[in-house]
């Protein structure tokens, strides 16, 4: 039975300790309560805002950057749709307006559905229609004509729209300026993804130090007794066995004899390196129990 005075370490913990992180010599101290390992502390806080940093750049670029990117995407589609109309079904009047873009969205795939294949300005509405809906603009006031434009110009008829979005969307002398860069389906979705991930780590990190702070072990140094978080208490006597296969991963099982009042036959693991100086205590008490060992204690190393 093995009891878990400290949660397991995050998979950011095991990489930094198991690959990177050498600690120093154990430092003698007076201390007989223990604390938050300073050094662990400050970089667990790092993480955390590292974490939530980027939680906060994928929310502005799902909320503020991709839509604005989606929005001037449409609205060069808006200048191919009807560019194309004035030039092959003139006159361009406001019967290019959608009044119900999302009943004519539905429309048009159905009939894509059905026959395979769509004419150029269908194809042309289609595509318009599409990236409004990646920016949750497929509404009248993206699509009317006439309309008040949800990006705060007034469109009063279909040949003053066409007049603005020509001359924003071709050069003086009337040729093409480069597209921009569309959106995906999936570029506001992986934000939100991203957002939720990061933040949910940094939670998770939080309560990690949250319970690592709650968990405190006493010292009485006079009969080196080590009192436990749960109320138990043991000294070098009741340790059978000093379990250090762990101890590069800054973990100690403590196996308690099998007459100890509260812990008879228990595995008792203790986390070094959150607790300071935790693992001072634990090699006084082995160097107590194993006097005649011809292994010097060492720091987890």
């Amino acid at each position: 039975m093995t009891d878990t005075n400290s949660p397991d370490q995050t998979p950011i913990e095991q990489e930094t300790t198991d690959a990177t992180e050498s600690p120093p010599e154990v430092i003698r101290s007076d201390a007989t309560v223990t604390s938050l390992n300073r050094k662990w502390l400050v970089k667990m806080v790092i993480i955390i805002l590292v974490l939530v940093g980027f939680g906060f750049w994928a929310l502005y670029d799902a909320k503020v950057a991709y839509p604005a990117r989606g929005a001037n995407a449409s609205e060069y589609y808006e200048y191919q749709y009807l560019d194309l109309i004035a030039k092959t079904r003139p006159p361009l009047s406001n019967d290019a307006g959608i009044p119900d873009p999302v009943e004519r969205l539905a429309q048009i795939r159905e009939r894509q559905k059905q026959t395979g294949s769509l004419d150029p300005i269908e194809t042309a509405r289609l595509r318009w229609l599409e990236s409004l809906e990646l920016i949750d603009r497929l509404t009248p006031d993206a699509t009317a004509l006439p309309r008040a434009d949800f990006r705060g110009v007034d469109v009063p008829t279909a040949a003053d729209r066409y007049t603005a979005v020509t001359k924003k969307w071709t050069t003086a002398e009337g040729g093409a300026i480069n597209a921009p860069k569309p959106l995906s389906g999936f570029d506001i979705p992986s934000q939100w993804a991203i957002l939720a991930i990061c933040w949910a780590i940094a939670v998770w990190i939080l309560l990690t130090v949250v319970r690592a702070s709650i968990k405190v072990y006493r010292w009485e140094p006079s009969n080196q007794t080590l009192r436990l978080p749960d109320g138990g208490s043991i000294t070098p006597g009741d340790i059978a066995e000093f379990d250090k296969r762990k101890w590069h991963k800054f973990y100690v099982v403590l196996r308690v004899r099998d007459g100890h009042p509260t812990h008879a036959g228990r595995s008792i693991e203790v986390d070094l390196l959150r607790h300071v100086p935790l693992e001072q205590w634990i090699l006084d008490m082995e160097k107590t129990a194993n006097p005649d060992s011809t292994d010097a204690p060492q720091p987890a190393a």
